[in-house]
């Protein structure tokens, strides 16, 4: 080819191929340019599908259409933000039960989409009034923190919020749960539920179906139990108002519903017309929604069989089962199979495996390798 031979290029021959060198140069360039830009906006969906549900954005990408519209139900289009804390082991305990149970496995068998929502961990008090910049986490907190981490680097299920996890609180966690499904839904449900439960599969799906063949163009708030009137005082907001809500075990919203929400700058300011119940306030951010969108208006929806409990394991005696010994020492399974969580004894573990119908006889447990 006569790029081989630079030495009888002639001035104009070197020139136009310079000319095409450079325009083949910025042409790669900006495609490579736009690509990024593209990545960069993708979805909590996209790098779910691209990185085996690898962690969310941390950016506010551009809000997709829904498919409310198109008349498609896709159970893998259903976001589910499941509440949990991060402050002792009894949640990390609840998360473990949780990912073992029939919840997980049918989320996963209809490819919806779940996160544990989890706010940092705290011990202590805090003083509002300090001014001490040189404050930093208990030792409790630290080790809290790392657990955390490390369950949230092992299983990356775990979306974290900048906020204390306080249960008095709770409302403004809400709002950081209804901010990140509104930045990362692009489906026609969103779900938020505790982490002892889970919603059932087909009611959700009846609810997706009701959602995207609605002609009236309406939104959908669902629970399990209505408060339709309020039969206490705390009930009632400071005006003597009264917001119809679900307990708040479970709730499921139309998408463009929580966008409607979480575009209202009331909605920062609950505390104001209001107590602190999390499951009041979103009652009232609802109801608030539903008066202003004549267009689209809000329909309640009681569904008593949306809430699964996770089934508790089956506990038994370890004195009435086969002594606990070693069948093989210093090595580590080929396979993990279930992780049961953390246990100061063999004998521990060995109840849980005997009450969990999924597992053997055998298990595999290490008092120092804790990352098995």
């Amino acid at each position: 080819m006569p790029c081989q031979r630079r030495n009888t290029f002639r001035i104009g021959t070197f020139v136009v191929v310079k000319v095409l060198v450079l325009s083949i140069f910025v042409n790669i360039y900006f495609s490579f340019f736009f690509i990024g830009k593209i990545h960069r906006n993708a979805s909590f969906f996209d790098d779910v599908t691209e990185n085996d549900c690898t962690s969310p954005t941390t950016g506010r990408p551009p809000r997709g259409p829904t498919n409310q519209s198109s008349g498609r139900c896709d159970p893998s289009d259903i976001l589910v933000a499941i509440k949990s804390g991060g402050s002792n082991q009894r949640y990390r305990h609840r998360r473990n039960l949780w990912r073992n149970s029939i919840c997980a496995h049918n989320y996963q068998q209809y490819g919806i989409q779940y996160r544990f929502m989890i706010g940092l961990p705290i011990k202590h008090n805090i003083d509002i009034n300090g001014h001490n910049q040189a404050a930093r986490d208990t030792s409790e907190e630290i080790d809290d923190a790392l657990a955390l981490r490390n369950e949230s680097k092992t299983f990356r299920d775990i979306q974290i919020l900048p906020i204390r996890d306080i249960y008095e609180e709770l409302y403004l966690k809400t709002i950081h749960v209804l901010d990140w499904l509104n930045q990362e839904a692009r489906g026609p449900l969103v779900v938020i539920h505790d982490d002892e439960y889970c919603a059932s599969v087909d009611e959700l799906l009846s609810l997706c179906h009701e959602a995207v063949s609605d002609v009236d163009n309406s939104h959908i708030f669902a629970g399990t139990y209505l408060w339709s009137e309020a039969k206490y005082e705390e009930q009632r907001a400071f005006d003597g108002s009264f917001s119809p809500y679900f307990s708040g075990a479970i709730l499921v919203f139309s998408t463009d519903l929580i966008k409607n929400v979480m575009e209202d700058e009331d909605t920062m300011y609950a505390g104001i017309w209001a107590s602190h119940a999390e499951d009041l306030q979103v009652g009232r951010w609802v109801d608030k929604q539903n008066k202003l969108n004549e267009t689209a208006p809000v329909r309640i929806i009681e569904r008593p069989k949306l809430l699964v409990t996770v089934p508790e394991p089956i506990i038994i005696n370890i004195d009435k089962l086969k002594t606990c010994k070693p069948i093989q020492t210093s090595a580590q399974c080929m396979k993990e199979a279930i992780y049961l969580g953390e246990f100061s004894a063999p004998d521990e573990c060995a109840k849980l495996t005997a009450g969990n119908p999924a597992c053997t006889d055998t298990f595999m447990f290490s008092s120092t390798q804790l990352d098995w």
